[in-house]
């Protein structure tokens, strides 16, 4: 019988820091030894622990921004290292807690992935992209707005939208409602969860907030030692 083959597997991982402040008790701080986790499609996991301890460093390490020293890290039966970095980051999607907007329109955002040839795919029509965000809460004329200013919690709405609509596989989110308020907040935590259970993709979920990790309605896991 062939073995289950996770969405993603995360194997005896070491999680390091550059160490800034005590260089000379050597180059990197280990946060974590022995991460091991395993996460199936219509999965949401959130992930929880103390500030430093490593959560947005994974959330890097699995699309290879930060180092990994050791340990594997396995998506759809293979090590990330072997599919083309361009591929992968359409399988594999980061959200930080702080997106970056690109210059011009709302619109302008939304449209931007789709002129890469990696997408493979057309953009979907203003109308369509006017309907997604009344969908996460924003307002229709928000398309024609200049990028540049939005609001902090508005910018993290538009940059998920952004990220979802090149349909990864998986989805990494670093604290993406630090910005929003309690019933927005809510509100992209159901938008999120009913994706992931949708279109049978996954999300891990760095959150510091207890009630976002109770609306989840997932175990909370953590890898602090």
């Amino acid at each position: 019988m062939a073995p289950i083959q996770h969405l993603l597997e995360l194997k005896d991982i070491e999680i390091t820091a550059p160490n800034r402040e005590n260089p000379d008790k050597g180059p990197v701080n280990v946060l974590a030894q022995g991460v091991t986790l395993a996460v199936d499609a219509g999965q949401i996991v959130p992930i929880v622990g103390p500030s430093g301890s490593g959560k947005s460093t994974l959330l890097r390490m699995l699309v290879r921004l930060a180092p990994r020293s050791n340990g594997e890290i396995l998506f759809e039966g293979k090590a990330i290292q072997t599919y083309p970095p361009c591929k992968f980051r359409t399988m594999v999607a980061y959200l930080p807690q702080v997106p970056v907007m690109f210059p011009g329109t709302v619109l302008d955002n939304l449209k931007t992935a789709f002129q890469y040839r990696s997408i493979g795919q057309a953009a979907p029509s203003d109308d369509q992209l006017a309907n997604l965000l009344e969908a996460i809460g924003l307002k229709r004329a928000m398309l024609t707005q200049r990028a540049d200013r939005l609001s902090g919690g508005e910018s993290q709405r538009v940059a998920l939208l952004r990220t979802l609509l090149i349909e990864p596989h998986l989805l990494l989110l670093d604290e993406p409602t630090s910005g929003l308020d309690p019933e927005s907040s809510r509100h992209i935590v159901d938008y999120v969860r009913d994706w992931v259970k949708q279109e049978r993709r996954a999300a891990l979920w760095v959150a510091h907030d207890q009630t976002v990790v109770e609306r989840l309605g997932a175990e909370p896991w953590s890898f602090a030692r």
